[in-house]
């Protein structure tokens, strides 16, 4: 091998196994799937003069997330989620009574500063952060409702 060629080879070498431990904290992308979980509540109403349930059943969302350090503490988060749900309406007093009312889909957008405590090589990293979100979405009421 010719010497011009071996000296780019050894200063590859020498950034890939000198760079990650130099690095103290390295960006990181996140995708993930969740699902959202909405209280149900149950209430009194005067018109049916029965309790009315209104129940919330999560759905499959979605969510991605990009984190950029900025030297070895601190960084600034990006993120954005998807969160879906269906919603039915009941009567206690008519167990067979039960029909769909609504589905809700909401769309979080977050930033986030984020400022890193300890060590790099720890296994534990806590951090404090503070940020924003923006947060929309829709409810399309059932077309039996409507």
């Amino acid at each position: 091998m010719k010497r011009t060629a071996l000296i780019p080879l050894i200063a590859l070498s020498v950034v890939a196994f000198a760079a990650p431990p130099a690095s103290a904290q390295q960006n990181e992308v996140g995708m993930f799937m969740s699902v959202a979980h909405f209280d149900s509540t149950t209430f009194e109403d005067a018109e049916f003069g029965d309790d009315v349930s209104l129940d919330f059943e999560g759905e499959l969302g979605w969510g991605a997330s990009y984190n950029r350090y900025f030297g070895e503490q601190f960084s600034i988060e990006f993120g954005a989620q998807q969160i879906n749900s269906t919603s039915t309406v009941s009567l206690s007093s008519e167990p067979d009574f039960e029909f769909d009312f609504a589905d809700v889909d909401l769309t979080t957008y977050t930033a986030i500063a984020q400022w890193h405590f300890g060590g790099s090589d720890a296994m534990f990293a806590p951090y404090i952060g503070g940020g924003i979100a923006l947060v929309s979405g829709q409810g399309e009421l059932d077309d039996e409702i409507l």
